[in-house]
């Protein structure tokens, strides 16, 4: 017969064996349970904080045109006569290419007329514990690839899902903002349509291509890239553009600034009409004068377009024997900057992208801005 001891050790083993694995189980459901939890609140602090941005226009609630050289006391993006709308002048204020580009935190010296020490976003808001990134992009996605002597063009919606059968207008213009090349073309099954662009060679040293595709009414994607046929000193980081819709819808603001006093310059505005004409304004030649230190300024006021549709602006110019370039939207789409690459970039973000994030909450929404459709993605790292 056993002894107790013998007993009493049987005894201790079987509790060990049956009971500790079972309370390891219940601390894990437990831990498990609050994990959930946490990423729950995460999710639904994130939704809020989102919907706030995208829903409230701030204070003043015309912040976008009246503190173009200062912070708005409350941050929002929504149009001021209704949270239903995206103000273009607030989203142009997140471009880094804006004079009136709006600091992300205390690093951030992207800035021209706004610094770091005025006040950053991120202090604003109160972002501590974790960063934002805001996307800002056309209803549908469109990308062109350099081929050779051709230029791919692709439709697909966001998911990579071709869209085949779109039409797409393209555009080719010079350093002198001429007009080379006006087509439509018609994407195939695969969503690609293809550009000859060979016999261009001759008669641009840098060619802007410009695309722009409608799915329906208000369904817009464009996209643009530069193709460099002759080397040059190139240089687009001279150059800092702003388009404001002020004081009405359809009266546009331009304001360029360039790092140097430009010995030629031309700009031109144009817009893709409701009949699928394309329309240019070329802006008149006005006088650069001292901005900040080393930058000179130019203006353009009351520029009449319509007020329902994207409008495009196309900047060169001439510093010595430097060249500059760029290409801006109204509404401006965070993130299509000029490139001199064989395909066009993904879209860079406003903010900050937390590398070390344990979390990860991301927030889409189709949003109007300018009675056009787009999509709006806010991430948050925690």
């Amino acid at each position: 017969m056993a002894s107790k001891v013998e007993f009493l050790l049987t005894a201790v083993a079987f509790i060990m064996v049956i009971v500790l694995p079972t309370s390891q189980l219940i601390i894990g459901q437990i831990s498990s349970l609050e994990h959930w939890n946490s990423i729950q609140t995460l999710e639904k602090r994130s939704e809020l904080f989102s919907t706030e941005i995208l829903r409230s226009p701030g204070d003043p609630t015309d912040w976008g045109i009246t503190r173009l050289t200062s912070f708005p006391d409350k941050f929002g993006l929504a149009d001021e006569n209704s949270g239903l709308m995206l103000d273009a002048n607030k989203i142009s204020r997140l471009d880094i290419r804006n004079p009136y580009y709006l600091p992300y935190d205390a690093t951030d010296s992207n800035g021209l007329l706004i610094t770091p020490d005025q006040g950053n976003l991120k202090e604003l808001l109160g972002l501590d514990d974790f960063d934002i990134e805001i996307l800002l992009l056309p209803y549908f996605n469109l990308t062109l690839k350099e081929d050779r002597n051709n230029v791919i063009i692709k439709t697909t919606d966001w998911s990579s899902i071709p869209l085949s059968n779109v039409n797409v207008t393209v555009l080719a213009i010079n350093e002198q903002s001429e007009i080379l090349l006006k087509t439509n073309l018609l994407t195939d099954d695969n969503g690609e349509a293809t550009l000859s662009i060979g016999g261009l060679r001759s008669r641009a040293n840098t060619l802007l291509l410009f695309a722009m595709a409608q799915l329906d009414e208000g369904m817009y994607s464009y996209n643009y890239m530069y193709v460099m046929f002759r080397p040059q000193n190139f240089d687009s980081d001279i150059l800092r553009a702003s388009i404001l819709e002020y004081p009405d819808p359809g009266h546009l603001n331009v304001t360029v600034y360039v790092q140097g006093a430009p010995n030629w310059f031309n700009a031109t505005m144009f817009y893709l009409d409701r009949s699928g004409n394309l329309i240019f304004k070329p802006l008149e030649s006005v006088p650069f004068t001292a901005g900040p230190t080393g930058w000179y300024k130019g203006e353009w006021i009351d520029i009449l377009v319509p007020s329902d549709i994207p409008v495009f602006l196309v900047v060169n110019l001439r510093i010595g024997g430097t060249r500059g370039t760029g290409f801006y939207s109204f509404p401006s789409t965070l993130g299509f900057y000029s490139n001199r690459e064989d395909v066009t970039k993904n879209p860079l973000s406003y903010g900050e992208r937390r590398e070390t994030a344990k979390n990860i909450v991301i927030t889409s929404m189709l949003v109007t801005i300018r009675k056009s459709v787009f999509l709006v993605v806010i991430k948050c790292y925690y």
